[in-house]
């Protein structure tokens, strides 16, 4: 059984936005007790991370020093989409997380990394397992 569930987020200029609460809630309404858990961000420059406390925010200053926005890139995207779409290679666009009697296995905040934006952006939630 798959459920699945695309949410619509505006984003904020290199921002990370909490999606927790709206992910837990499509693994509820799923029914799945047991099984898997995965959100993927749709587009470039963008990707879903799981980080505990506050962390989101020091991931986007530490970001910027790894990858900052140069005119010398070889993609001829502006330079601060470029940074983006390399920073989402690094990371990644998708998280997928175990879910066992109904929950999340492992704690953590589920965040929607803009690494350019603002931008009007979509993520998928698919839930699979037994009901």
């Amino acid at each position: 059984m798959a459920y699945i569930v695309i949410k619509e987020l505006t984003t904020s200029r290199n921002g990370m936005h909490d999606v927790t609460g709206e992910v837990r809630e499509i693994l509820k309404k799923s029914g799945v007790r047991n099984g898997t858990l995965t959100v993927e961000a749709e587009g470039p420059a963008c990707g879903v991370l799981r980080l505990c406390g506050e962390a989101g925010a020091d991931l986007v200053k530490q970001t910027r020093d790894l990858v900052p926005a140069r005119v010398n890139f070889a993609c001829q995207a502006p330079p601060e989409e470029t940074a983006g779409l390399l920073k989402s290679a690094l990371f990644g666009s998708s998280l997928s997380l175990i879910v066992k009697d109904g929950e999340i296995l492992f704690g953590g905040k589920i965040l929607f990394a803009e690494y350019d934006g603002p931008r009007d952006r979509r993520y998928a939630v698919c839930v699979q397992g037994e009901v």
